[in-house]
């Protein structure tokens, strides 16, 4: 099948490919041809349309603040535009989106976007709702928190994740589903330690089971790294 027929079934302007292309071939590296890696995708167009969209909203990002996209190590890069191409989620793409040009932007925080991709890699458009509320909410209550945290250390710069803590079936409004599904949603979170149930108390001798869940300081990472656009 030719190029040409490759990119009318998968409704790409030649433009397009051509931006992302080369934008990827720069986080590559030099002297690394990934055009056949990519048409020999064993799921053809689909996944191949899904990658150009996602690297081409990474190029979009980065282009926006003037920065200079650096090769990303290949044990990060790969899985990352591997498993985004499973996603047809707009979404999710947009996080994929960002996650990327996070990592070709960013110094020594390959740990993290490993950490990232197998996340984004777990979840579903249902839990990126959950994802993207408890985000809101962090950007919303951070500078009380902030403030109320510096009073007694000066020289703190982020608020403790803990201390944002959620009821599950506020979650679970968010992302429209029923409490039975939601329990599936939130164990996946639990799962991967982006939430954390709080301290079991201890009544009449009883442990009592937590009714609020907290964010976690990995949580927070991969929110800020995968919803909050690059910055110069």
């Amino acid at each position: 099948m030719t190029i040409e027929k490759i990119l009318d079934l998968a409704e790409i302007p030649k433009a397009l490919l051509e931006g992302a292309q080369s934008f990827l071939n720069r986080l590559l590296g030099p002297t690394v041809d990934e055009a056949g890696q990519l048409l020999a995708d064993k799921v053809r167009y689909r996944r191949f349309r899904n990658q150009v969209r996602i690297v081409e909203g990474a190029r979009k990002l980065v282009t926006e603040i003037g920065l200079t996209p650096k090769p990303v190590a290949l044990q990060t890069l790969v899985p990352l535009v591997e498993k985004a191409s499973l996603e047809e989620d707009p979404s999710l793409q947009q996080m994929w989106s960002t996650l990327l040009a996070k990592a070709s932007t960013a110094d020594s925080r390959e740990g993290l976007h490993r950490l990232c991709v197998e996340v984004l890699s777990s979840i579903s458009p249902k839990e990126a709702l959950m994802l993207r509320h408890i985000h809101a909410e962090y950007q919303k209550k951070r500078p009380e928190l902030i403030a109320t945290l510096r009073k007694w250390n000066s020289t703190r710069t982020e608020i403790y994740a803990e201390s944002l803590v959620f009821n599950p079936y506020t979650l679970y409004r968010e992302a429209n589903v029923s409490d039975a599904d939601g329990d599936l949603l939130l164990d996946n979170l639990l799962r991967l330690n982006i939430l954390k149930w709080e301290v079991p108390e201890v009544e009449d001798d009883q442990t009592v089971h937590p009714s609020f869940v907290h964010l976690t300081e990995l949580g927070l990472a991969v929110l800020k790294e995968c919803i909050e656009k690059p910055t110069a």
